[in-house]
């Protein structure tokens, strides 16, 4: 922590959030969206998108991992699958952080 630099404030996390949702919101409000919290790193981020997306969706979660306990990631391994039927719904996940897109590319094929 003595040589951590901080990029924004919380302040500016915060606002980055409700600019997110309120974008969210002007596209997908109308859609009844089938919204996925990628399990564990997406918990916060959702829950705090979700205050600001104050229309009609199904929330739900996916737990899928390629780095247990590792630094660098390997192949996927699914804790949870969806459960929902994805056919012809508007489908929005979110997770805390995209690195390369490995995971998130694994996770959407």
């Amino acid at each position: 922590m003595k040589e951590a630099d901080c990029l924004y404030n919380e302040q500016q996390i915060e606002d980055a959030i409700a600019t997110m949702g309120h974008s969210i919101t002007e596209k997908l409000a109308d859609s009844n969206p089938l919204v996925f919290c990628v399990m564990n790193g997406g918990l916060v981020i959702t829950g705090k998108l979700l205050t600001h997306m104050q229309f009609p969706l199904e929330a739900s979660y996916v737990h899928a991992t390629r780095y247990r306990d590792q630094l660098t990631g390997g192949r996927l391994d699914w804790k949870v699958r969806p459960t929902q039927n994805i056919k012809d719904r508007t489908v929005l996940i979110i997770d805390d952080i995209l690195d390369e897109g490995h995971t998130l590319e694994a996770i959407v094929d």
